[in-house]
């Protein structure tokens, strides 16, 4: 992905997950049970310095169809840089 813009409206085609069950043969989207996500700041070192941004912890994801989820938007105080959506 390249970026997305500050101010910019998110679609369904910017910020998404996509849920497949492994277990049928060819794989299927499907719906799970739960789903939360949070975003951080990157920070210095790739795996331990990251800041949480606390406006988006626990938020729930937007379905678009069946297992196919997307962030609907970001903190409007976020400044330009890299995240990260866990």
């Amino acid at each position: 992905m390249s970026g997305i813009k500050l101010g910019q409206m998110l679609t369904c085609n910017d910020l998404f997950i996509k849920f497949y069950d492994e277990c049928v043969d060819p794989p299927v989207l499907r719906d799970p049970v739960e789903i939360f996500y949070s975003i951080s700041k990157d920070g210095d070192n790739l795996y331990t310095d990251c800041e949480l941004i606390e406006e988006t912890l626990d938020s729930i994801p937007l379905r678009e169809g069946v297992g196919y989820y997307y962030v609907p938007e970001l903190p409007a105080n976020l400044e330009p840089g890299n995240y990260k959506v866990r």
